[in-house]
């Protein structure tokens, strides 16, 4: 009987141990950012676009986003994606040309031309 009651507490104590070890990896955030559907993001009119894999931004650039998530409305939205996802690269003007027709009038950012001071590479047309 002795051997059992060991046993069984022995089970007990490894079951424990597992449940707490369990709850731990369940709050622990994810190592694995989940995918972000940028469709979604354009629709909703956010402007929390990340910077996709391999698109390297200048510092101006960096700059430049962070002034529109701060402001952020729906043409800030499409400049905030065309940049972080590179595809103004492709475009003749950029993203000034995907992003023209988008919403109503539309001005830069107060702080755009600090932000591009000694930047030589931009995907914006002369401020």
């Amino acid at each position: 009987m002795w051997m059992t009651r060991q046993r069984a507490r022995r089970t007990v104590a490894t079951a424990a141990v597992l449940a707490v070890v369990s709850v731990l990896l369940i709050f622990r955030p994810s190592d694995v950012m989940p995918t972000v559907n940028r469709a979604e993001l354009r629709l909703s009119g956010s402007c929390a676009f990340p910077v996709e894999t391999g698109v390297e931004l200048t510092h101006g650039d960096l700059c430049f986003v962070g002034l529109l998530k701060r402001r952020c409305n729906i043409r800030d939205s499409c400049y905030v994606d065309c940049i972080t996802s590179g595809r103004g690269l492709d475009a003749g003007g950029g993203c000034a040309h995907i992003c023209r027709n988008v919403g109503e009038s539309w001005t830069f950012p107060v702080g755009t031309r600090a932000c591009y001071a000694g930047d030589s590479e931009t995907l914006l047309p002369p401020i």
